[in-house]
């Protein structure tokens, strides 16, 4: 897949700025699983592996490094997740039902991912995935495919007036009429990776604490932690428009010396 593939160094780091996020989690929630706000896992993802951010454009690919779209996704729970939305299409759609309401919604989800490819230069996609479990992160990545249009099949045994389920032999799929999404479960993961997260009791005390110590740092030097004379070269460096010369000495003919300084 993608995570697999990438230097050791570059994924450590990602999970620790993860779990670093996640340890706030207390400012956000009050849920045993770590919080994860999705534009803050773009950002640290396209940060630490040197992806182009493709979050804020209008394209079906939240990442893209070399020729990989990447479709990046956080959750807690069950694994049935919202892929696309399809709200400004609405008028072209909301007559139909059944076969050719999904039938429809596939062509336009197809059409997505295929002008994104176009558009970026992508010959590939796939979904990175962060999971949040009690205590932990969990990553996963499966492939980002088209729909099987000549492969649709209804489900009757599920769903209702407002939620129409398919497969197309790869994937399940349903789409909500109501919220105008169309929605995947995500049942073929393949696990890449996991990392405790230890959420803080109080993260408001712990951000003080760390703004406390920068600013300690910025305004005070401990001279007990330095070397043997640094703090007389730090005071030195304190003081501008001095010119400094070492003292020397010439030795005459008769033995006496003359010292000159400046």
């Amino acid at each position: 897949m993608f995570y697999d593939l990438q230097p050791l160094e570059q994924q450590e780091k990602y999970k620790e700025m993860l779990a670093v996020m996640g340890k706030l989690s207390n400012m956000f929630s009050d849920n045993e699983c770590p919080y994860l706000a999705y534009r803050a896992h773009e950002n640290i993802f396209c940060k630490y592996f040197d992806a182009e951010n493709l979050a804020r454009h209008d394209c079906s690919a939240d990442a893209k490094k070399d020729r990989i779209g990447i479709g990046l996704k956080t959750w807690i729970g069950n694994d049935d997740q919202k892929v696309a939305e399809f709200g400004r299409l609405k008028s072209s759609y909301s007559g139909l039902s059944g076969y050719d309401l999904v039938r429809r919604i596939a062509e336009y989800r197809n059409e997505r991912i295929r002008v994104t490819k176009r558009l970026y230069g992508i010959d590939e996609m796939i979904y990175h995935i962060i999971k949040r479990v009690p205590g932990a992160m969990e990553i996963f990545e499966c492939a980002f495919d088209p729909i099987e249009l000549d492969s649709i099949e209804i489900d009757n045994e599920k769903g209702n007036e407002n939620n129409t389920y398919f497969k197309d032999g790869k994937h399940e799929y349903h789409f909500s009429s109501s919220k105008n999404t169309l929605f995947m479960i995500f049942d073929d993961m393949e696990f890449m990776d996991s990392f405790d997260v230890s959420i803080a009791d109080d993260p408001y005390s712990l951000i003080k604490e760390i703004m406390n110590i920068k600013e300690d740092v910025e305004l005070r030097m401990d001279y007990d932690l330095l070397p043997e004379g640094t703090e007389l070269v730090l005071e030195m460096g304190k003081k501008k428009d001095q010119l400094c010369l070492p003292l020397y000495s010439i030795k005459t003919a008769s033995g006496l010396y003359f010292s000159s300084s400046s």
